[in-house]
């Protein structure tokens, strides 16, 4: 029997957290974060984004990975990221 994979779940300021099923970083320099959290098409994710501006949106993985960024959804590896700034980490969610 294999063990079910466990999604990081990121808490907000306002207690809102909803399982981190991706994550992406920007090229050195940068200091840009996306922090996936629904996929809504096979390209389109909605994403916390933090960057010159942090908020919420639509992110194209497609032109992520264009860019040379590469984009994480290896539920191991989320666990051992930190969440978006300012938010908490409260555990981990089965799916």
């Amino acid at each position: 029997m294999k063990n079910k994979i466990e999604f990081p779940v990121f808490v907000d300021k306002e207690g809102v957290g909803p399982p981190c099923i991706g994550w992406a970083c920007g090229m050195p320099g940068s200091m840009w974060e996306w922090y996936f959290f629904e996929k809504e098409s096979d390209d389109i994710y909605f994403a916390y984004v933090m960057g010159d501006e942090n908020e919420w949106g639509k992110v194209s993985i497609n032109e992520l990975q264009a860019a040379g960024i590469k984009v994480i959804f290896n539920a191991k590896v989320l666990n051992d990221i930190f969440p978006p700034l300012g938010w908490t980490k409260k555990g981990v969610l089965s799916r």
